[in-house]
């Protein structure tokens, strides 16, 4: 069982006047309110709060590029800068509604942050690490004509990142500048198509650690499976397994709402058969195997996705099942396939800003 590439607070429902195009690990619309009303000393009514949409894009040069397009009744208004990690984002993005909602604010005690100001038409925006363009220097673009500063901002000569200097004054709230570690949990059906020879159905539950696109995933399962008759056998046999599995993950963005899982680790736990009949003899046998698996996680919410998983695995010991007069009826395979589908929901976030 896996749980995403992503990192967001957990929300009763997603609200409806901001919109994301950008990694699941990015969006966070709670933390984008609470800095926006820190911005502005004062509670906002966001049922009020006029459409916006936020475009993000990454590259090696610049980092997060990132665009915040609010409709207004006079049309609607852009700002884009960059910004060198996911939580420094969030501060672009309260930073930019709070220029765009509010035009007193701005003035000497506010940051200085290397912003671009645009109109409503802007070039294509990579929704990740790309090219747009065919300029050297067109990787993941947000470059917006510039016009007119803001109050209280500067336009930057380049369109590198700000100093780390400036970032500290345009972040005062901001926990840390690296991605926080969040906490995932999931749940999952499985089925085993190989081991035994009956299919195994069962389920199993997990949790992660995912810190930007890497995971780290403890999971325990349970299947079970119908009986079957061996030749030479007088009584039906039923199987099931009981195990869990420890592995290490790395996902990538296809959009910003899909993205693909690639996992690799090993499993422990142990095999059992039931004879349905007679005396009812039953055995156990230990279980080790090495595991890979793939697959995609769909985006529903901001916490919740859900997956599936296509899953190879190789036993490291194989068992050969025997009647009790000693002839052989069953030899574990090299490699079984698995398929589990199920969802995940992010928890919490650890160490890594306030909620």
């Amino acid at each position: 069982m896996s749980a995403c590439l992503a990192a967001a607070d957990v929300r009763a429902s997603t609200p409806g006047w901001l919109e994301w195009n950008a990694p699941i690990e990015c969006q966070n619309t709670q933390e984008v309110e609470r800095r926006l009303q820190s911005l502005l000393g004062r509670p906002v009514d966001f049922g009020a709060v006029p459409p916006t949409r936020v475009r993000m894009g990454w590259s090696v040069e610049r980092g997060w590029a990132v665009r915040v397009t609010v409709e207004l009744a006079q049309g609607p208004r852009d700002r884009a800068l960059d910004a060198p990690s996911c939580v420094d984002a969030l501060d672009v993005v309260a930073l930019s509604l709070a220029l765009i909602l509010d035009p007193d604010f701005g003035g000497e005690s506010q940051p200085q942050l290397a912003v671009e100001s645009s109109g409503a038409a802007g070039p294509p925006l990579a929704s990740n690490v790309g090219e747009v363009g065919d300029g050297p220097a067109s990787t993941t673009a947000l470059d917006a004509p510039t016009s007119e500063p803001a109050p209280g901002l500067e336009i930057a000569p380049t369109s590198r990142a700000p100093p780390a200097d400036d970032r500290g004054k345009a972040a005062p709230d901001s926990d840390a500048v690296s991605r926080p570690i969040t906490l995932i949990v999931g749940a999952g059906v499985l089925t085993d198509l190989g081991v035994f020879p009956v299919p195994q159905f069962g389920g199993g539950l997990s949790v992660a650690l995912s810190k930007a696109a890497l995971r780290l995933e403890l999971e325990g399962q349970l299947m079970a499976s119908e009986s079957t008759m061996f030749a030479g056998a007088e009584y039906p046999v039923s199987f099931s397994s009981l195990f869990g599995a420890l592995r290490g993950c790395y996902g990538v963005n296809v959009t910003g709402r899909l993205a693909w899982l690639g996992c690799a680790g090993g499993e422990l736990g142990s095999l059992g058969t039931s004879e349905l009949g007679g005396e009812g003899r039953s055995t156990r046998a230990f279980w080790l195997a090495a595991e890979a698996l793939t697959g995609p996680e769909l985006a529903a919410t901001d916490w919740l996705r859900a997956f599936a998983r296509l899953r190879a695995v190789a036993p490291l010991i194989r068992h050969e099942f025997l009647l009790s007069e000693g002839s052989r009826v069953h030899t574990l395979p090299p490699v079984s396939l698995q398929l589990e589908v199920g969802f995940s929901l992010d928890v919490t976030d650890l160490g890594g800003g306030e909620h």
